[in-house]
């Protein structure tokens, strides 16, 4: 996947042809669903058909220099708050989302804490992190988004975004210490996030 391609997509799609549509849709289905199992539990399939809607919706208003994939992923996260308020008001829950953990909200009773896969550990770990903290590592590492996107995404300064991901891979490891990881244990499973060294 590459911007260029994208925007290529999308140009065709804005000029009226479905099959770049359906490519482009088709392309980020994989994207999304790793989002949001990252952070739901259960059926995802309706935030993701949600959100692709929303960006149908929204395909003639999509900024040229912002990359389809931060924008999709911007509503992505938009849905996810809006989600995660309304699970938080039903259980009269007031704080809000970005400061807290999916594994706190999540519906889970338990957590495999014994899993040898470290992709697992890894996943158990993000899950404990403030949702913004989860979201900005998944989406440098895993989507390999730019600062500057991330900055879209998030809406937030592309420099706070660097003290803001700094801050989130200390706090990632020192969760896998408190999960009860030694110093080399952690590392291997941090590799699992990537071999990018944060900017």
């Amino acid at each position: 996947m590459s911007d260029d391609d994208d925007r290529q997509l999308l140009l065709a799609w804005r000029q009226g042809d479905r099959a770049a549509g359906n490519a482009l849709v088709t392309r980020y289905i994989p994207v999304l669903h790793r989002f949001f199992s990252n952070k739901l539990d259960g059926p995802i399939a309706d935030v993701v058909q949600d959100t692709f809607a929303a960006c149908v919706a929204a395909r003639e208003r999509i900024p040229e220099d912002i990359g389809f994939a931060a924008y999709l992923l911007g509503i992505a996260r938009n849905h996810l708050l809006m989600l995660l308020r309304a699970r938080r008001y039903a259980r009269r829950q007031f704080t809000g989302p970005l400061s807290t953990s999916v594994a706190r909200t999540s519906a889970r009773p338990s957590e495999r804490l014994a899993a040898q896969d470290q992709r697992e550990l890894l996943l158990l770990a993000l899950r404990r992190l403030p949702l913004e903290q989860q979201t900005l590592l998944e989406l440098y590492y895993w989507e390999e988004l730019a600062v500057t996107e991330l900055a879209t995404v998030c809406e937030i300064a592309a420099g706070t975004v660097k003290s803001r991901l700094f801050r989130a891979r200390t706090r990632l490891r020192e969760i896998l210490h408190e999960l009860g990881l030694d110093h080399t244990a952690t590392g291997a499973v941090l590799a699992q996030l990537g071999g990018a060294e944060l900017p």
